[in-house]
């Protein structure tokens, strides 16, 4: 396998390093999150790859070699010579180049032998970026202050006496009239939120129970299905089977038996090999009637894994067959 050698060229289009804040507007125009990068691919005796096509893995990685990002893409070489803008796939953020810790590149070019890692470091003008961590004393000029951001701790004491002192509302100029008027409305405030808790409640348990209701319904199905799938995978077979002629009421022969041993005057039919229950006894009647002349279906019962018993209710010579599914 070829041994590949990175000469790298790597612009940092967009990092926490170099962001640099400016004063004069208001708004930050949106800045995108790409990585340029060049290098050339260059084989072991330093050669470069032929033209043509590489898929080359990116991947961006902390000091412990936990992946933050990565990304494939198809390279075009010209005489070894390949660019890409990582980040492309559109999920390159600042959190994946945090400053605070070292961030390393590592470069992987399909069938070309193992990983290159590199440092992700600041192009010099970039190290003035730095400075975009902070504000310089006495930098803030304009109106790009984000609301919100200067609250009462950040205020002196006799600026915010000043405040104070030079409050003013409509319905009288003292603050207690303000405090009081402005606790009234919490507190009407807080009964309109609990009203519409309990509303929203109320309609959360009423689509529970609906949610409830078609989880059970969807469970009834699902078991049938289940025992139906079951069923087909594992279809019933002949345990055992066999025609057994009834004379009289003290007589049972067997004729014909497969994995029967023997049949006792009760018409108790005895297995040869055990048979684990449960298992279905299918029974079907060839002659037989009852004391009367009519005809009877025999049924089985006392099953057991040695044996069960046939109950004829015959009084005239009596015919039957029995399988036994498992």
């Amino acid at each position: 396998m070829k041994k590949l050698l990175v000469i790298l060229f790597f612009f940092l289009v967009l990092s926490p390093w170099s962001v640099v804040r400016s004063p004069v507007f208001a708004q930050t125009p949106q800045v995108p999150h790409l990585l340029n990068f060049q290098s050339v691919l260059t084989d072991a005796a330093g050669i470069p790859l032929p033209n043509g096509m590489y898929d080359v893995t990116f991947s961006i990685v902390d000091a412990e070699g936990q992946e933050l990002y990565a990304e494939t893409q198809t390279l075009e070489a010209a005489q070894g010579v390949v660019s890409a803008m990582i980040g492309a796939q559109g999920s390159l953020d600042l959190s994946q180049l945090d400053p605070q810790t070292p961030r390393f590149l590592h470069v992987q070019v399909a069938g070309q032998g193992p990983a290159r890692q590199m440092e992700i470091v600041t192009v010099p003008y970039s190290l003035y970026s730095q400075q975009a961590l902070g504000a310089a004393p006495r930098s803030i000029d304009g109106e790009a202050i984000r609301p919100g951001a200067i609250t009462a701790e950040h205020l002196a004491e006799d600026v915010l006496g000043d405040v104070r002192n030079n409050l003013f509302y409509s319905q009288g100029g003292d603050l207690p009239t303000v405090l009081r008027d402005l606790d009234v409305a919490i507190q009407q405030r807080q009964v309109n939120l609990d009203s519409t808790r309990v509303q929203l409640q109320s309609q959360i348990n009423t689509v529970n129970a609906s949610v409830s209701a078609n989880q059970s319904a969807a469970d009834s199905r699902l078991a049938i299905a289940e025992q139906n799938v079951d069923t087909l995978m594992n279809p019933p077979r002949v345990a055992a089977a066999g025609i057994v002629y009834v004379p009289n009421t003290w007589t049972a022969e067997l004729e014909w038996g497969y994995n029967v041993s023997s049949v006792s005057p009760n018409v108790q039919i005895n297995f040869q090999d055990a048979i684990e229950t449960p298992y279905v006894v299918m029974l079907t009647p060839v002659t037989m009637t009852d004391g009367g002349g009519e005809t009877a279906d025999p049924s089985a019962g006392s099953m057991t894994s040695s044996s069960f018993n046939v109950l004829t209710g015959t009084e005239n010579p009596a015919r039957f067959h029995f399988v036994v599914f498992k």
